[in-house]
């Protein structure tokens, strides 16, 4: 690991120690005030000066509960260093505080009410370890201020069977430390494994948000080389709509004006309106990009559908017959999404045909295979050298010429194909190029 990086990873294990330390500073201070009012209320008649110690613990309990505003109102206002260093005086003033009664003890209390008050106490002590877990150094002086001022109290009282009572806190204190070590090791290392995993997670999901710009900019890409034939497609029906609205516009005041006459005009403009209504539907459903896939019921023509007014055009041009011999299956994908695929798999197979002689097409067939629909589309063509197979779905590997084409468009639309629980798949056994969108089936 790199200096820079561990520097990164102890800033980070820092600010996350900042948070979890000052997260459990109001029920820290509830409990330990709490504590401090039931000793005082059973102490003050007893032993004196429990008045002024209450005080001093009210007063550091009042140091974390401002320390605590402050972090609450201004994270940004300390480096997570110093909001580090702040928490531990504060809260060793409060440790401090509570070393101090043990020696107010001395030569002054009955043993149950002695018991009782250590009980109280030591069990206060673990849950102040355990809330500093997350500051090794807090935790120790936390320990070790009360637990050693209750050792020097006995030790000063030589009261009977003192060495056994002061064994018994140094083995309590030695278990204090390792359950610290443990705690604050676990800890450190469950952060760290936090850490670099949203490091990963981070890194995926800047993969994935650059996967879809990349099928984002090869769908433009797509539109901006149907763009010439899309205008030409929309054209046409337009040109033949505002021609038969013009006739219409003439024949109204005139006798050639009859129902029949301007039914077949009506009629004539309504289908080439369609016609342009299909073509916008076609590139308005290419051109939505999701962060997830949206997954719906629909059947192969509906698909088909919104990919041959974009498609026409270029097939018309080279001459390329498209033939439909699908079973209308129902299938669950992203329609907009698959539609893309679809549209991809049809350019690439009329560039790859489009140039030569021999009689030109393009199939579209389906079939049913293990609770899955693959939609196949063949062309006329005689299939994929064998060495260049392997590579065909790799980013950016394309047969196209330089400047043809940007090697993305098997490999997104694989991705795609993914995204949606299917597959594409090169068919390797057939005799014409062919390729299989694999596509879950409704019914399954």
């Amino acid at each position: 690991m790199t200096l820079e990086k561990e520097i990164l990873i102890q800033k980070s294990l820092n600010e996350i120690r900042v948070k979890s330390l000052y997260k459990g500073v109001t029920s820290s201070v509830f409990v330990g005030t709490f504590a401090a009012l039931f000793i005082f209320f059973y102490l003050y008649q007893d032993i004196p000066y429990m008045g002024h110690w209450l005080t001093v613990l009210i007063i550091g309990a009042l140091i974390r509960i401002v320390l605590y505003k402050k972090y609450r109102k201004n994270i940004n206002l300390y480096t997570s260093e110093k909001w580090i260093n702040l928490h531990h005086y504060a809260t060793s003033f409060v440790a401090l505080s509570w070393g101090a009664l043990p020696l107010l003890l001395l030569f002054g209390l009955p043993l149950h009410k002695e018991l009782i008050v250590i009980t109280t106490i030591l069990g206060l002590v673990t849950g102040g370890v355990i809330s500093n877990i997350a500051s090794k150094k807090t935790a120790y002086v936390y320990s070790v201020g009360i637990v050693s001022a209750f050792a020097l109290k006995m030790m000063i009282e030589r009261s009977e069977s003192y060495l056994l009572f002061i064994g018994v806190l140094f083995l309590f204190i030695i278990l204090l430390f390792k359950m610290i070590k443990i705690f604050n090791d676990l800890f450190e290392r469950s952060q760290r494994y936090r850490i670099d995993l949203e490091e990963k997670l981070g890194i995926e999901k800047e993969l994935q948000q650059e996967k879809l710009r990349s099928l984002q900019n090869s769908k433009l890409a797509s539109l901006g080389e149907m763009a010439t034939g899309i205008a030409h497609e929309i054209n046409n029906p337009l040109t033949v709509a505002i021609g038969k609205l013009e006739i219409f516009k003439r024949i109204i005041p005139t006798e050639k004006f009859t129902k029949e006459n301007s039914n077949e005009l009506i009629a004539t403009t309504l289908t080439s309106l369609r016609r342009i209504s299909d073509i916008v539907g076609s590139m308005k459903n290419l051109s939505r990009m999701k962060d997830e896939a949206e997954l719906q019921d629909f059947c192969i023509s509906e698909l088909v559908d919104i990919v041959k007014p974009l498609v026409q055009s270029k097939l018309k041009h080279s001459s390329i017959l498209l033939i439909e011999d699908f079973e209308n299956f129902d299938v669950k994908s992203d329609k907009g999404e698959v539609s893309q695929v679809l549209l991809n798999l049809i350019h690439n197979a009329a560039d790859a045909i489009g140039g030569t002689e021999d009689k030109k097409w393009i199939k579209l067939s389906s079939f049913k295979k293990s609770g899955y629909v693959y939609l196949s589309v063949s062309d006329s063509g005689e299939g994929i050298p064998q060495d260049k197979i392997s590579k065909i779905f790799q980013p950016f590997f394309t047969t196209k010429e330089v400047g043809e084409g940007t090697g993305l468009g098997l490999s997104l639309s694989k991705n795609i194909m993914t995204r949606n629980g299917g597959d594409l798949e090169y068919d390797s056994e057939s005799l014409n190029t062919t390729f299989n969108m694999k596509m879950k089936n409704s019914d399954s």
